[in-house]
């Protein structure tokens, strides 16, 4: 499933976008004059260099739904969003729009990026930064350059335009690029269509190559022969992705929920205009699997029912692929990501707290060992001898309904057992209903360290740590 869900992040997670120029002038001329209206001087500043370009409205999309949900603090990534703004600005308040522009490098490393913000009053370096520390200017640029730590610049380079670029060299290449034309691009190069999101990327060849060595192992690690029906499938299913990806060239995309009608549009442009037909038949019969599948990819509850209409609408034109969502499905798809976001980190958070649980269990243990010379035969033995105090640590919050003898099974344990495999040997573990089992559980092992794992590989060790008793 990895290797799938990379496979369709790739699609997304692209790079400065290259349209053909129109053959025809009268035609050009035509698109011109129907073309939609220039984007905001957020993306004005646009290295030639740009992988993905990305553009926020965001005082439109503070008023919608979508904003409400993505502030939940379940999600946290408005408070995200707000922790790495300069302190005097306000996400909704001051905030018109923010871009994002990515290098080619970042889509494997992390290594550019920068946030541009449009900011709804004059700016300067004070407002902006608790302590101002002045840096070397950008060589032929009259711009304020400002320091904001170890890794990361910022320049002002208008009153209501501020950058921060992860390093000096992105930042100068951004600001040249604002000595170009006033949206800061060539005509091969215009940004997405206005929205309250759009994007405009290109999949450069070192992200091509990056998922073709993946494909590679997951061919040699998943290729088998007398594959069952599933398995083959899943491979197919990948194998066709990865050919995808690596015949895409650009992918444009605006999302607007004031449209009912295609308030998601996105447009992935091909190098054999052989692809786009197939990636369109693909992509629609994907449209209700990938909806059903996505709680499950994400770690959640596949979705019970199929919805009443398809998730998007795929056509091809030429050697273009146009994928539309209506504003009904965007808010749907929205709606059931959220939701399993929050089940995941909701599952996340207990988990991690049933984990401490084990540990404090596994110290009490080793402490009884060392009083005692030998491993407690049940949890009685530890709280006879006041070493657990508080009967809530034998509470797994990850279940609702809690055994009288705790929701941890304890293994009595002997020296000989341990000194066998140490490491491996089970010492206690989670216990839920029959039929109720997660797919992974935490296990707590002789050595006192907890781990999170499959329910066949903890059956095999449990079996193990049985076997090493004589049971």
């Amino acid at each position: 499933m990895a290797g799938i869900v990379l496979a369709l992040v790739a699609l997304a997670a692209a790079g400065p976008l290259h349209t053909p120029p129109a053959e025809n002038p009268a035609a050009a001329a035509s698109a011109a004059a129907t073309a939609p209206p220039a984007p905001s001087p957020v993306l004005a500043y646009i290295p030639k260099d740009a992988a993905l370009v990305v553009h926020v409205r965001m005082a439109a999309l503070a008023r919608t739904n979508l904003w409400k949900m993505l502030a939940d603090p379940a999600l946290g990534l408005r408070r995200r969003l707000t922790e790495i703004l300069p302190p005097a600005l306000d996400l909704e308040k001051d905030i018109v729009a923010a871009g994002l522009v990515s290098s080619p490098q970042d889509l494997l490393n992390e290594g550019h990026f920068g946030l541009i913000l449009h900011v709804s009053r004059d700016v300067e370096a004070r407002d902006l930064l608790e302590e101002t520390r002045p840096v070397v200017p950008v060589p032929g640029v009259p711009t304020p350059v400002y320091s904001l730590g170890a890794e990361g610049t910022l320049a002002v380079p208008e009153p209501r335009v501020a950058v921060i670029a992860s390093n000096r060299d992105y930042l100068t290449r951004m600001l040249a690029a604002a000595r170009g034309p006033k949206t800061g691009a060539g005509p091969n190069q215009t940004a997405a269509p206005s929205g309250e999101i759009a994007f405009a990327a290109r999949m450069p060849a070192s992200l091509k190559d990056a998922i073709l060595e993946e494909y590679r192992r997951f061919q040699q690690k998943t290729l088998r022969p007398n594959m069952d029906t599933d398995a083959l499938m899943a491979f197919a299913l990948h194998y066709n992705l990865v050919r995808i990806a690596l015949e895409v060239e650009t992918v444009t995309g605006s999302l607007d929920l004031a449209r009912e009608a295609e308030a998601l549009g996105i447009r992935l442009r091909f190098a054999s205009p052989k692809m786009a037909p197939f990636m369109a038949d693909l992509l629609q019969a994907l449209a209700d699997p990938l909806q059903m599948a996505l709680p499950a990819l994400l770690g959640g509850q596949p979705l019970d029912e199929p919805a009443s209409e398809p998730l998007y609408r795929a056509t091809a034109d030429e050697g273009t692929v146009h994928l539309a969502m209506s504003r009904s499905a965007a808010y749907r798809f929205v709606n059931n990501l959220v939701e399993t976001v929050r089940q995941v980190t909701s599952d996340d958070v207990a988990r991690n707290a049933s984990a401490r649980n084990l540990l404090i269990l596994g110290e009490a243990v080793h402490v009884y060992r060392t009083i005692k010379g030998t491993f407690p035969r049940t949890w009685s033995d530890l709280t006879r001898a006041d070493l657990i105090r508080d009967p809530e640590v034998f509470c797994n919050p990850s279940v609702k309904t809690h055994r009288p003898a705790g929701d941890y099974e304890l293994v009595p344990l002997t020296k000989r057992a341990t000194e066998r495999d140490w490491l491996l040997a089970v010492l206690a573990y989670e216990v839920y209903p029959v039929g109720q089992e997660p797919p992974r559980v935490n296990v707590l092992f002789a050595d006192g360290h907890v781990e999170c794992i499959g329910l066949a590989k903890f059956r095999r060790l449990y079996r193990q740590t049985l076997e090493s008793l004589g049971r």
